[in-house]
């Protein structure tokens, strides 16, 4: 009935943010590069993987108290949502780590766009009870077929991308070896 229906959503979604949850969004996944071995014959049939993480993130929590750092991830969320297609797969990947999912677009399509993401979230002030708060976001990208042709490999090296972003100081985009 409706319940259910309704419980089967909520299960998929990520209470904070309303973005796809993790596990939704590894099953999402899978079912996205399944499509894209069997289409690969065709050349659109790439996908590309954004993994994104607030810089610190941590100290909005500290300072700001956790209410702030909830508003900050639901307006990130929503930036993000608005950013992508809406047949782009975007969710929350746990803490204040984000995975999109971009569909038949290859890692040179998708570079522009991830740095889109990056640029919004540093222009935006965030507003929280008369608390104004600026912060940046770290970004790292791989591609299907390029660097592998495994979910968790591609969730792997764009997370291993995003890590050097970071120790590049943030707030930018680097592309997986």
């Amino acid at each position: 009935g409706e319940r259910e229906d309704l419980f089967k959503k909520m299960s998929k979604i990520d209470g904070l943010t309303q973005l796809t949850n993790r596990h939704t969004l590894i099953d999402q996944g899978d079912r996205i590069l399944e499509r894209g071995r069997r289409e690969n014959h065709q050349h659109k049939a790439w996908v590309s993987c954004i993994m994104l993480d607030l810089d610190h993130f941590k100290t909005i929590n500290d300072t700001c108290g956790h209410a702030a750092g909830d508003a900050v991830l639901v307006q990130v969320s929503k930036i993000m949502r608005e950013t992508v297609r809406c047949y782009d797969e975007v969710g929350r990947y746990g803490g204040e780590e984000f995975s999109v999912l971009l569909v038949n677009t290859d890692i040179n399509e998708c570079k522009p766009l991830a740095e889109k993401i990056v640029k919004k979230i540093a222009k935006k002030t965030y507003l929280k009870d008369g608390i104004a708060v600026n912060l940046t976001i770290s970004a790292g990208m791989s591609g299907f077929p390029l660097h592998s042709d495994n979910l968790q490999n591609l969730i792997d090296k764009a997370d291993k991308a995003m890590y050097r972003t970071k120790r590049n100081g943030g707030n930018g985009v680097t592309i997986a070896e």
